[in-house]
């Protein structure tokens, strides 16, 4: 049996660009990724206790986002680059300076232009982690081709990338972006408008129904897990951070599964 090769704690440097590069053979270019290794440290606040707290979660979803080799959204006061907001506010405290926001290397001013950019980048990535891709070296393209031709040039062997795991087998590479994307599926947004509750794949069009069919004017509340926010865009990021989170704790099961010498990849 071959072994599942668990690499954690990578990151991407390239940001995904387009949702077609991040998952097929578009053309003929070959467009590559250097994959680095996250310092998942940098992104708590020194407080760590008092940042988790704040954060209301068992843990830093920026921590846990860098652990996966997701994108995630910086905070820069002057000079200085956070992944923690709270570190940041404490830097504007000290200098009065305001807080950049920072996705996938642009920087934007406004937070609700950040946050759609930063919505954008966790989507790509999401659909990229929940498929397969190619890694020779320390290259990792999208296209089958172009990973042959790498090969061919450096004398290298072909591995397969599901998110931050690298396996040697293909078929179980598949299987693996299978369970990372039904786990991911599973998680879902609920709409409330009016104390009522609207969580299926027409939610979103039935809670604005319901908002325009009232005498006045009904605020949606959205709900992904325990997140309760009023704004969409905000309830968008949390759900593609959410779906991201749910497919790599999958994908570490079946790493887990792999070191205890079950069958790996199941899907089931």
């Amino acid at each position: 049996m071959r072994i599942l090769i668990v690499s954690l704690a990578l990151m991407l440097v390239a940001s995904f660009t387009s949702t077609a590069t991040a998952q097929g053979c578009a053309s003929k270019s070959k467009s590559k990724e250097t994959v680095a290794k996250a310092d998942a440290s940098a992104c708590c606040h020194k407080d760590r206790a008092g940042c988790t707290k704040k954060a209301g979660d068992s843990d830093c979803n920026s921590k846990v986002l860098l652990a996966c080799g997701a994108p995630t959204m910086k905070y820069k006061v002057g000079e200085k680059l956070t992944n923690c907001p709270i570190q940041a506010n404490e830097w504007r405290g000290e200098c009065d300076a305001s807080v950049c926001y920072v996705v996938s290397g642009a920087e934007y001013a406004d937070k609700a232009e950040a946050m759609k950019a930063y919505e954008t980048a966790l989507e790509h990535y999401l659909a990229s982690m929940t498929s397969v891709r190619y890694v020779v070296g320390d290259m990792c393209v999208a296209c089958p081709s172009a990973a042959a031709e790498l090969a061919k040039e450096n004398g290298g062997t072909v591995q397969y990338r599901v998110a931050s795991f690298t396996l040697a087998d293909k078929e179980r590479a598949q299987k693996a972006a299978d369970a990372a994307r039904s786990a991911s599926e599973k998680v879902t947004m609920t709409y409330v408008v009016d104390g009522k509750e609207y969580t299926c794949s027409k939610g979103d069009g039935e809670a604005k129904q319901a908002q325009q069919s009232s005498d006045t004017v009904q605020k949606c509340e959205y709900k992904v897990g325990d997140k309760k926010t009023c704004c969409e865009v905000t309830a968008k990021v949390e759900l593609a951070t959410a779906r991201i989170i749910a497919a790599y704790r999958a994908l570490e099961e079946l790493g887990a599964t792999a070191s205890a010498g079950r069958d790996a990849v199941s899907g089931t």
